[in-house]
C-alpha cells in the first residue's frame, strides 16, 4: 500500500496487484462471498482464509463454519443495496429440490453456495 500511486480503490488495486493478488474487484467479491461463513472444506480455489505467513508472522486458517453460530444473517432483502456492499442470505436447514427466484440488477454480482 505504501507504494501503490492511485488513491482509494485505485491505490488497494494496485497493492493487491504488486502482491502477486488478482487486483480489488475479485478480490473484494470473493470477500463478500466469505461474509456467508461456508465450510472451507468445500470452496474453490481462491476463496477463504487459509493460513498465510509473512514474516515473522503467521495468521492461521480458519473455517466460516465454526463462526457462523455466532453471527445473525439478515431474515429478508433490503429495498436496496449500496455500491460496494454485500448481503449474505442463508437459507437453513433445506431439503430435498429447493427453488427461489432471484432478480439481479445490472452490475451486481450473485453467488450461491450450495452445502
Amino acid at each position: 500500500m505504501l507504494k501503490a500511486k492511485g488513491t482509494g480503490i485505485d491505490a488497494l488495486d494496485e497493492a493487491i496487484r504488486a502482491s502477486g493478488g488478482i487486483g480489488f474487484e475479485d478480490a473484494f467479491r470473493r470477500w463478500g462471498s466469505m461474509l456467508a461463513f461456508p465450510d472451507a472444506k468445500a470452496l474453490p480455489a481462491g476463496y477463504g482464509y487459509p493460513g498465510v505467513k509473512v514474516g515473522d508472522y503467521t495468521s492461521p486458517a480458519w473455517n466460516g463454519s465454526d463462526i457462523a453460530k455466532y453471527y445473525a444473517f439478515p431474515a429478508t432483502l433490503p429495498d436496496t443495496i449500496k455500491p460496494y456492499s454485500h448481503l449474505p442470505l442463508v437459507e437453513p436447514n433445506q431439503s430435498g429440490q429447493y427453488t427461489r427466484e432471484v432478480k439481479v440488477p445490472p452490475g451486481v454480482t450473485l453467488s450461491v453456495y450450495i452445502q
